[in-house]
Formats: structure tokens, C-alpha cells, sequence
């Protein structure tokens, strides 16, 4: 055989095995809880977005769950902008209640007796504290409203939203991180995100659920060993830990029951964009456009490395009609949010 025709078979293999590698090429994205911090998460994936990068697999820790729900049930960049941006979004944030119905949840059952006396069974020896500063009513409700659609669709598998989902929360009686695959998403993503004594806990599976960046606040190994993409980017929103204080008595029980976590996204090839967001306060939802500017910025800081590890792209035109096609499958189902 010539040698220039050996040389071309060679060339062309090689191609070859290159444009397969590229075809088959899966990226996990995994985002970081931080409270209102990790709405710069949103910005993160306009950046990805706008530079065609795939995003096939998502897994996030409360704040980061939350993003990576809408982002899961086929919600845009844009579309996510528009939706933490809305009046709603901040009451259900806040705990806000719609004034229309704050009768229904302020009204007092009735009671025929004078007097009515509540004890806690341990009241003789410590005093009751309340689980939550902020009403989690509005939020229940929205997610339930918001994500019933979605999850009819997909079976209840998580597997089977837009794009492949995964979600943590903390069981503090066993320590332990629980991760949701499947079954009501809205109940996942309420107890990845109830960040202690600002929401109440949640109930499953007769465990107590609080906010999963307890024990994993960057849940890498779970989309690691769930998925096994060729690559992972990761997007650090969290910030500094607000400084345990006497004064502070939150902060002293967090610092009690958190387990410090690693920001690695646990592949070779993989690549971290950490946004600074410490000017940001942890439940300042006022900063919301900044917030998604600096994810924006921290992410175009590392495109050029990004587009590097990652041969593979999506058009953009193309995953917009997708995600239109999808979200207008879905089951019937009114909506106040979205």
C-alpha cells in the first residue's frame, strides 16, 4: 500500500473516532447551594447557553435545586431570569403571603371553650423554639402548582424531565445525605432547600429533611456516580459561611450540624466556576440582577477552557424549539408563576 494512501486511511480513522468521541460526549452540570447567592447560577447557564455548550445531566443543593429544577423542566436561561424576577418569586422567597388570602391561613379554627392553653411534652424542662422565621406556605404552593406538570410527564422519574435531574437534602437524625431520583419533585426540591429555622423542615418518609448543603453542598459525587458524564462543570454560588457569632444563634446551630463540603468536581477534565457573591447577603432577593450578572461573568472568565474540554455542541435555535415542543406536552395545569 503507498505510503500517502496509508497515511490518509490513518488521518481518517483518527477523525473518525474523534467525531465519535465528540457525538457521544455528556456533560453533567452540578450547582452549589447559597440561598438568594445561587441565583448566579442562572447566569452560569446563559453563558454555557450562549456558547452552545450541552448540558445533558443537572444536580443541585437547595438554592442550587431550585435553578436546576426550572433548568430540568425545560426552562430557559432567559425564562429563569424572567421568572426569579417576578413579584411572586420574591413573596415565596420571603414568605410573603398574597394579602387575597391571608384570611384563609390567619384564620383561627373554631372553638367554642374561653381559654385554650398549648403545652409542648417537654415544656416543663426547655422552651419550644419555632422551626422557621419566614412562612413556607407560598412556596409549597408554588412548587406543587409549578412542577405538576412536569412530573405527570415524566412518569415521576426524574430521569425523564427535559434533562435527567438530581436533587439532595440532609436526614439529620441519621446524618446522612438522601438523594431523590424520583416521586414528587416538589417535595425533593422543598427538603433539599429548607435551610434551617428560615423554612420548616420536611417530612419523608417519616425523616426529618432540611436543606441538603448541610452535608453536601455540591453534589459532584452524586451526579458522578448517577450519570458518569465525560465531563462536569461545576458552578460555586455559595460564598463565605456567615461567621459563628454569641450573638448569633442560627449560625452557632448550623456550624453544629454542618459538614464542611468540597467545591471539586471529581473528574479529570473537569472545570469549577466559582462566582464571588460575598458582597451578596444570603437572603437579600433585592440583588437578584447582579447576582446573575456575576454568574454570567465568572462563567465567560472560563469559556475558552470550557469550549477546550468540551468537543461537543447544541445549537441553540434547535434546543429552544425542543424545549417549546416539551413544556407543550404536558399534562393540563394552571400556573401563577410561570
Amino acid at each position: 500500500m503507498p505510503t500517502r494512501t496509508f497515511q490518509f486511511l490513518a488521518l481518517f480513522t483518527l477523525f473518525s473516532l474523534l467525531a465519535g468521541n465528540s457525538a457521544g460526549q455528556r456533560v453533567g452540570l452540578v450547582l452549589s447551594g447559597g440561598g438568594a447567592r445561587g441565583m448566579a447560577h442562572i447566569g452560569v447557564m446563559k453563558a454555557l447557553e450562549e456558547n452552545n455548550i450541552p448540558i445533558d445531566y443537572i444536580a443541585g443543593t437547595s438554592a442550587g435545586a431550585i435553578v436546576a429544577c426550572m433548568y430540568a423542566m425545560g426552562f430557559s436561561p432567559d425564562q429563569m431570569d424572567s421568572i426569579v424576577h417576578t413579584e411572586d418569586f420574591y413573596n415565596w422567597a420571603n414568605g410573603i403571603i398574597d394579602e387575597n388570602y391571608l384570611y384563609y391561613f390567619r384564620k383561627k379554627e373554631e372553638n367554642a371553650s374561653w381559654i385554650s392553653l398549648k403545652f409542648s411534652l417537654d415544656s416543663v424542662i426547655s422552651t419550644s423554639l419555632p422551626t422557621s422565621i419566614v412562612s413556607s406556605v407560598p412556596y409549597d404552593y408554588s412548587l406543587m402548582e409549578n412542577t405538576a406538570g412536569p412530573i405527570a410527564k415524566a412518569d415521576y422519574n426524574f430521569d425523564s424531565l427535559f434533562v435527567p435531574f438530581r436533587c439532595v437534602a440532609a436526614d439529620i437524625e441519621n446524618k446522612q445525605t438522601v438523594i431523590f431520583r424520583e416521586g414528587d419533585l416538589a417535595r425533593a426540591v422543598r427538603a433539599s432547600s429548607a435551610y434551617p429555622f428560615y423554612f420548616k423542615p420536611v417530612l419523608f418518609d417519616g425523616k426529618l429533611l432540611y436543606d441538603g448543603g448541610m452535608y453536601n453542598n455540591f453534589p459532584a459525587d452524586v451526579m458522578l456516580n448517577e450519570f458518569q458524564p465525560d465531563l462536569i462543570i461545576g458552578s460555586n454560588a455559595a460564598g463565605t459561611n456567615t461567621p459563628t457569632s454569641e450573638g448569633n444563634v442560627i449560625s452557632q446551630i448550623r456550624a453544629m450540624m454542618t459538614t464542611p463540603t468540597s467545591f471539586s468536581v471529581l473528574c479529570e477534565n473537569g472545570i469549577l466556576i466559582e462566582s464571588s457573591t460575598d458582597r451578596f447577603g444570603l437572603f437579600d432577593f433585592s440583588k437578584i440582577t447582579e447576582l446573575i450578572t456575576e454568574g454570567y461573568n465568572s462563567a465567560q472568565k472560563e469559556i475558552e477552557r470550557i469550549k477546550f474540554n468540551t468537543t461537543r455542541r447544541v445549537d441553540k435555535k434547535e434546543l429552544d424549539a425542543r424545549r417549546q415542543a416539551y413544556r407543550n406536552s404536558f399534562p393540563h395545569y394552571s400556573s401563577t408563576i410561570l
